[in-house]
């Protein structure tokens, strides 16, 4: 499997090998081509050949993934929350939807009472590690 990871995106990308076998099952190799490129590297390959590419690079963003992505930290999660409000609402509907779900299920959800509740303790920078851990459990009731 051909893909493109560089070790220049992040520190934990930086650890990887340019050839990797599946950490699952072992019978899937992956080879990253650029492993090795940095940032100036791809964009060099890009301009020389004229490719085109997401416009959102022009206006700034280093990265892109999904949007209100959690690991792009508190700044980066309301910048698109404001961009693409949309997207915010359909994460607050989603929310609302967990915590609704929660509590018929008798489940406490502390101090949430609405989606918007669960957006401002998501985008908060450090939020407690301490948080009730079932507050951060997806599958209630799995062992």
């Amino acid at each position: 499997m051909l893909t493109g990871v560089r070790r220049a995106e992040s520190v934990k990308r930086s650890k990887r090998q340019s050839v990797e076998r599946c950490f699952r099952d072992g019978s899937t190799l992956f080879i990253h081509p650029i492993f090795h490129w940095s940032d100036k590297d791809v964009w060099e390959y890009i301009r020389e050949r004229e490719l085109p590419y997401c416009s959102l690079y022009d206006e700034g963003f280093r990265r892109l993934g999904c949007i209100c992505c959690p690991m792009q930290g508190e700044k980066g999660m309301i910048r698109d929350g404001e961009r693409w409000p949309k997207y915010k609402a359909q994460y607050i509907r989603t929310f609302q939807k967990m915590l609704d779900k929660k509590i018929a299920d008798g489940f406490d959800v502390g101090d949430w009472r609405t989606g918007q509740d669960v957006w401002d303790w998501w985008v908060r920078p450090n939020h407690p590690k301490e948080t009730d851990e079932a507050q951060l459990t997806i599958f209630e009731g799995c062992s």
